[in-house]
């Protein structure tokens, strides 16, 4: 097993975990950051569109903080809000320190990048500054639990699914940063296996959590080819064609609610819930928005004649509990980005989830090397290895945790779904209870089963709650 000893352990190679490792590394400490899909290049960062929005531009502080809680519904920390609107102008016009190349408009600023990936031109400048600052860079390796000894988090234990070597690291602080959960739903537009990771091991170490009801998505997307799907270079696409039901009647976009009430209540024959048709056939490809839409979508694929659409899962709001300088409840253990909940409460303006990670990645990352620092010598740790010695399969039980959360936790929640969803993801857990994967490749998906678990469990009762 191999055993390292760090000042601060950052989760996430996205742009929160980026911005982290830069401010621990910038304030001294010893930076390792760890992801379980490619740093900088696999997480939703890398795939925004490329907009970042804050007090820039001719946007105060103070009308900003409107933004967020006319979005808000009341629902999120006030304090959060306000560093958060504060701290946006500086820490969006700091990304020109690190090169990243961004116009400033009324309100946002705009990345300099095309093509699919634009969001790279901010990860990757990031991800050299950190390197350039001392920090160690490592992916694959899949951090499993935290490690709580006398009620602080001191390290973590992860494995490297390519050797299938258990990896126990010891650290004074520790910063998850490792995105949302949108791909607890099995039709999402999410890069990087966002299946709550994060979230999940911090409620295992006794982290609180917050808001993880909320959950927005895109109202209609491609389903094509593997996921995630596309919901951001398909819009030309489906502008063009014709949304068609069950019955081959034509759908109106007005109609989608009504049509996905009708779908909560039935499963409409072996076709999953809020899914529909999109009639191509009489699509003129040669117009060039279009033949630029086909290109990204379909790639040297001929466009089909019809092709499935549904509500794609983009956003998660609710996480683990922070306060303002990413601490959570736990000693030792903070939190940025997407993983963290209380900061956008119901929603969130475009290009604030960027923001959020700049700011409140920077904030960690610093309070993370100052606790290092202040917890003196850290001792080595000692975790159990990760051992493979069964043959069982957790692929088909997480297909049934996802399409249970669909089917009654997705787009439209009732009362009587959410039990069903309560009920199903109970069975699935005491299933996945004894399960013993053979390899690294199946211990991969387990672990993912348990954060699905973990956080679709967590989501669908504080959804029950709003329903009473």
């Amino acid at each position: 097993m191999e055993q390292l000893h760090i000042d601060v352990l950052i989760v996430g190679g996205g742009l929160a975990g980026l911005r982290a490792a830069v401010a621990a590394a910038e304030a001294g400490a010893r930076v390792l950051l760890v992801s379980k899909t490619q740093v900088a290049e696999d997480n939703c960062t890398a795939a925004i569109w490329g907009a970042a929005s804050g007090a820039v531009g001719g946007t105060t502080a103070e009308q900003y903080l409107e933004r967020l809680r006319d979005k808000a519904q009341g629902r999120a920390d006030p304090t959060l809000q306000r560093v958060l609107a504060r701290d946006s102008g500086q820490d969006l016009r700091e990304l020109r320190r690190f090169g990243v190349p961004f116009q400033e408009r009324h309100g946002q600023i705009l990345v300099d990048q095309s093509g699919q990936w634009r969001g790279r031109a901010l990860t990757r400048p990031l991800s050299a500054a950190a390197e350039s600052l001392g920090a160690t860079l490592r992916w694959p390796l899949v951090v499993c639990d935290l490690m709580v000894e006398d009620g602080a988090c001191r390290g973590a234990v992860a494995l490297d699914p390519d050797s299938g070597e258990t990896v126990a690291i010891a650290a004074g602080a520790v910063v998850l940063c490792g995105g949302g959960h949108a791909a607890v739903y099995p039709w999402h537009d999410n890069p990087g296996r966002t299946s709550g990771d994060c979230a999940a091991m911090a409620r295992r170490a006794g982290a609180r959590l917050t808001d993880m009801d909320v959950v927005s998505f895109h109202t209609l997307g491609l389903i094509w080819g593997h996921e995630p799907f596309d919901a951001l270079h398909c819009s030309p696409i489906l502008a063009a064609g014709r949304l068609v039901d069950e019955t081959g009647a034509v759908v109106e976009r007005g109609g989608l609610d009504a049509l996905w009430a009708r779908h909560a209540e039935a499963p409409v024959g072996d076709r999953p819930r809020y899914h529909v048709t999109l009639d191509l056939s009489g699509v003129d490809w040669d117009e060039p928005r279009l033949a630029e839409a086909a290109r990204l979508t379909f790639g040297g694929d001929s466009p089909p004649g019809r092709v499935s659409v549904c509500p794609l899962a983009h956003y998660t709001a609710g996480g683990i509990a922070i306060d303002a300088e990413g601490q959570t409840s736990v000693p030792g253990l903070l939190a940025a980005g997407e993983c963290t909940g209380g900061v956008f409460g119901a929603g969130r303006p475009g290009g604030a989830a960027l923001t959020d990670c700049l700011v409140f990645g920077r904030r960690a990352g610093r309070r993370a090397a100052a606790l290092s620092a202040d917890c003196g010598a850290i001792a080595r740790t000692t975790a159990a290895p990760i051992v493979f010695d069964g043959d069982d399969d957790p692929s088909g039980l997480l297909a049934k945790a996802r399409r249970a959360l669909w089917d009654h936790a997705g787009v439209v929640r009732t009362s009587d779904g959410l039990k069903a969803a309560a009920q199903e993801l109970a069975d699935i857990s005491a299933a996945a209870a004894h399960l013993r994967p053979g390899c690294a490749a199946s211990w991969l998906t387990l672990h993912e089963l348990r954060s699905v678990l973990a956080v679709g469990q967590a989501l669908v009762r504080e959804a029950a709650v709003l329903q009473r």
